[in-house]
């Protein structure tokens, strides 16, 4: 008997030695490297300690680690990994640059001093800042970790966003090494901007095509990719086509915009450098799960299954459980619902002064999983009529995007992470146009307009509307834009 448990013992061990582990962040983007409470390192920091309590083979920063390429920011990123995960034997560090690893430091106040700045501003010397201050010898990273390829790649043309032709060549080369090992593992590749038709948030974002013409022929590649900036909460954070696509979030700000699943812009949101999301991959011989992590209070994304997003191996298209039509299928698809009582109103902002915008306030709708946003239908009164002034119609799939009619959303607030949900929801909608990233309204004044208010879901379920009124001032004050 104790034969047998010594051999069961020595067999588990040997299957968790098989298991490959991945931390993964991007888009830490500070300009200073200060660890207090709150700021992006600080959150980085508290990954690698849960990295390291998870016992990761390999640690994947996937860009924009830094603001413009500040080297005391990359300086400081590194001295936290050795602090952490200490100098003998830590797991395999693999950085890799966005764009703002590309970009120099711009501050005419001069708050921050750039060493390097106006010495040599050609791409080749960034990179060999980046490589120097982090203590590494490529930005174009390719092993092996247990039998599994992981590939990860710097992108050099319109730098940090896109392929060039030798970056194309590279991973090409790389994934066909990768796959002609062993055909049945999958191949890991990181790099900062997503690929085109991938994940919803690429429509802003214009995602790479040419990423994707060399993904699509291999359903082994898990892609994971920052930029974006969209919440883990968000379930289009993960995509199977012909590939699989994962958002890799950020450590700095989210950002919702186009990742909406009814319109192309909303209104300015609050409190979004709160959010810091990370990744946690385990992948062994049957299954990849990713461990989605709010680290605002410490706890994992399940999905509205309340699962982690689990791959099986091997990896094939007919394996695949994430693509749009699966996701649809599997997540019971229930419209938001207003709480008995729920009220909206109308303000006009500021009061007692030329108003600069009108104010929606609401009862938060409810959803079991959450809200993502919602739309504001404007009409406005002309004699007796009801005069529609906004229509939002809006596919996502992928790029498709009709535009009747400036639209107005609202997002909800599970980006703030589902543990911080709020009991109301608000924006203000000002006097200006579509704006690049937010949106507003021309108002009128002395006019009368009626807001129809409809909460939808993750994947674009709407509920019902509930409405508010209000008559603006004769005095109207438009913003600068």
């Amino acid at each position: 008997m104790k034969k047998f448990l010594t051999l069961l013992i020595l067999f588990a061990v040997a299957l968790t030695a098989a298991e490959l582990r991945l931390g993964i962040i991007s888009d830490t983007q500070p300009n200073n490297p200060t660890t207090k409470p709150g700021s992006p390192f600080y959150y980085m920091k508290k990954s690698f300690e849960k990295m390291k309590a998870q016992g990761v083979d390999a640690v994947l920063l996937v860009g924009d680690l830094a603001d413009n390429s500040l080297p005391h920011v990359y300086d400081g990123l590194r001295a936290i990994f050795d602090e952490v995960f200490g100098t003998t034997d830590p797991p395999l560090f693999l950085p890799i640059m966005g764009n703002h690893d590309y970009w120099i430091y711009q501050n005419k106040d001069k708050t921050v001093e750039d060493p390097y700045a106006g010495k040599q501003e050609t791409k080749t010397f960034r990179e060999g800042v980046f490589m120097k201050h982090l203590k590494i010898d490529t930005i174009n990273p390719s092993v092996v970790v247990k039998d599994i390829s992981i590939i990860g790649c710097s992108m050099d043309k319109n730098p940090g966003l896109s392929p060039s032709p030798k970056n194309l060549e590279f991973l090409e080369t790389e994934i066909q090494k990768a796959i002609a090992r062993d055909p049945n593992k999958p191949v890991i590749v990181f790099a900062h901007n997503c690929a085109r038709n991938s994940l919803y948030s690429d429509i802003y974002h214009g995602g790479s095509q040419e990423l994707t013409d060399v993904f699509k022929k291999y359903p082994q590649v898990i892609y994971f990719s920052g930029h974006t900036h969209t919440p883990l909460e968000d379930e289009t954070s993960i995509l199977q086509g012909d590939f699989t696509a994962v958002a890799t979030s950020t450590m700095n700000y989210n950002y919702m915009g186009e990742g909406s699943p009814i319109c192309y812009r909303g209104l300015e949101y609050p409190e979004r450098h709160l959010p810091k999301n990370m990744l946690y991959v385990t992948i062994d011989d049957t299954k990849a799960v990713i461990r989605r992590y709010q680290l605002r209070d410490d706890s994992e994304i399940l999905d509205p299954n309340g699962k982690p997003w689990t791959l099986p191996m091997p990896p094939t298209k007919e394996n695949f459980v994430y693509t749009r039509e699966n996701k649809l299928k599997m997540y019971k698809r229930i419209e938001p619902t207003w709480p008995e009582n729920a009220t909206v109103t109308a303000t006009v902002v500021p009061e007692g002064k030329p108003f600069t915008g009108i104010k929606i306030r609401g009862t938060a709708a409810q959803h079991p999983h959450f809200v993502w946003g919602y739309i504001v239908e404007i009409f406005r009164k002309e004699a007796d009529q009801w005069i529609q002034e906004t229509e939002t119609n809006y596919t996502r799939n992928g790029k498709d995007l009709i535009k009747t009619k400036d639209p107005v959303q609202i997002y909800g607030d599970h980006y703030l992470g589902l543990n911080f949900k709020k009991d109301f929801f608000e924006g203000t909608i000002k006097n200006i146009p579509a704006r690049h990233y937010f949106t507003g309204f021309d108002f009128k004044p002395s006019t009368t307009y009626r807001f129809d208010v409809i909460p939808f879901d993750n994947f674009g379920l709407k509920g019902q509307p509930i409405s508010c009124e209000v008559t603006t001032p004769a005095e109207k004050f438009t913003p600068a834009n």
